[in-house]
């Protein structure tokens, strides 16, 4: 089985340090009136601040249209915190709803998430680290392995359909 290191075309990496309110679903007129949809929209606000504040540092353009991504974020919590209080597809969405017109146009194009949270025991504050990866276009049928010494894709050959 043939093993590729990957390495992205392209790799931009932040830091957030406040408490990211997970994603909330709201149609319309909620969004105006729900109080968790707009502590929701002003999450999304200073993340998006962040983003912007930091791709500017970094020198980072806005990635291309139809730009096949990866997505990985890893939310750390302080001690005491309730780890499972919020559901880590709604945090990932958050991010990425965050990142959509900033980092990149359009968060349809997101192919992949690798993700993860846990408590820091020496650090009293919220932590997010966000990597967002180009992928290549045609990737093919490839599995993705997570190593000490990073991310691997492994082809492990053709894709056989047993009826």
């Amino acid at each position: 089985m043939p093993k590729i290191d990957f390495i992205p075309l392209i790799q931009y990496t932040f830091v957030y340090r406040e408490k990211i309110k997970p994603y909330v679903r709201m149609t319309q007129k909620s969004k105006y009136k729900d109080p968790q949809a707009l502590q929701y929209q002003t999450s999304q606000e200073a993340i998006g601040w962040s983003l912007k504040s930091q791709m500017t540092h970094n020198s980072y353009d806005t990635l291309p249209k139809k730009t096949p991504l990866m997505l990985a974020v890893w939310f750390s919590f302080p001690p005491k915190s309730n780890l499972h209080k919020a559901d880590l597809g709604n945090l990932i969405k958050a991010v990425e709803d965050a990142a959509q017109g900033i980092v990149y146009p359009n968060d349809s194009w997101v192919d992949a998430h690798l993700s993860g949270r846990y408590v820091l025991e020496n650090i009293d504050a919220y932590e997010t680290i966000i990597k967002i990866s180009t992928l290549p276009e045609n990737m093919g049928h490839y599995e993705l392995t997570a190593t000490p010494k990073g991310l691997v894709w492994e082809n492990p050959g053709p894709f056989i359909s047993i009826p």
